[in-house]
């Protein structure tokens, strides 16, 4: 594409002579364009002549979002030209800033969708993978505001899966302590305790019968969270499923979903929605009270 050029003087910053801002937009192989410009008015110039030369426009501006942040860095001095750059265009600075991220990351790591709006791929910038998202969007026929739903729903699952893990693991290093307690009980206080009656009373019937409540506790609780992250983490419906997840015992399965139907926190339904009376063979799995069938 020809060098742009705006023939108007627009003052430069810092005491430079005033000159006509030069800027140049050079197609890329992928049909996108990239920008070349010097000093932030001839950003601010290249923003603003965009819509009058390119269709895709919105790609163009993006381009120039990221020739500026990349020349003015993140730091406080790239922040501040953001800053103006963006009062300059009449937009927020962290729009400009999600538009070059969106950029940088659709001619850098992934491909684009061209048959999805800039949108799609600034909203796919917020998901851990975003071509992934993208392909999601494009296959279901996602608008913007679907895909930007349908990312917001995926990253609180995940950030629900990051919080139960967390709380496994600190349930399992209370549980580890617990049981090095008890042993300690047991093998050294009860055992080398020189007054027997002092040793039942005290430890037995004191300590170690409020730590093996706690154990009993902990552990049940602890099943209880690897099942609901079988179920909702990892797709498992059926009590094999949950089984072959958790790798707990048939009988403790059954036992605790049992517990969990029980409490109404999940139910037994018919795969697909079926209710008990339709035909079919259509399994039963089980479902989380108060979501959608099907999910």
């Amino acid at each position: 594409m020809a060098k742009s050029r705006i023939e108007v003087p627009i003052p430069q910053p810092d005491g430079e002579p005033d000159r006509p801002p030069e800027f140049q937009f050079i197609e890329r192989i992928d049909g996108l364009v990239e920008c070349h410009a010097e000093t932030l008015q001839d950003h601010i110039a290249a923003f603003r002549n965009v819509t009058d030369e390119l269709d895709d426009h919105y790609w163009a501006q993006a381009a120039v979002a990221a020739s500026a942040s990349k020349k003015y860095g993140t730091g406080d001095y790239g922040k501040k030209k953001m800053e103006k750059l963006a009062e300059a265009v009449e937009l927020s600075p962290n729009y400009l800033f999600k538009m070059a991220r969106t950029y940088r990351t659709f001619t850098e790591n992934f491909p684009r969708e061209k048959n999805l709006y800039f949108a799609h791929h600034m909203i796919a910038c917020g998901f851990a993978n975003p071509s992934k998202a993208l392909t999601h969007a494009r296959e279901n026929k996602l608008s913007c505001r679907g895909f930007e739903e349908w990312v917001s729903e995926q990253n609180k699952k995940k950030a629900k899966r990051v919080t139960r893990k967390a709380q496994q693991a600190a349930q399992t290093q209370f549980l580890d302590h617990l049981e090095h307690v008890e042993s300690v009980i047991e093998d050294d206080f009860i055992k080398n305790c020189p007054i027997k009656d002092f040793a039942r009373r005290v430890y037995e019937k004191g300590w170690l019968s409020e730590i093996k409540f706690e154990l009993r506790q902990y552990n049940r609780k602890l099943n209880e969270d690897l099942i609901r992250g079988a179920i909702e983490d990892d797709g498992a419906r059926t009590l094999q499923e949950i089984k072959e997840v958790t790798t707990l015992a048939m009988s403790d399965v059954e036992s605790l979903v049992g517990q969990l139907v029980a409490t109404n926190e999940y139910e037994w339904v018919r795969e697909g929605g079926e209710t008990d009376m339709a035909r079919g063979g259509r399994r039963n799995i089980l479902h989380k009270v108060g979501t959608p069938i099907g999910t």
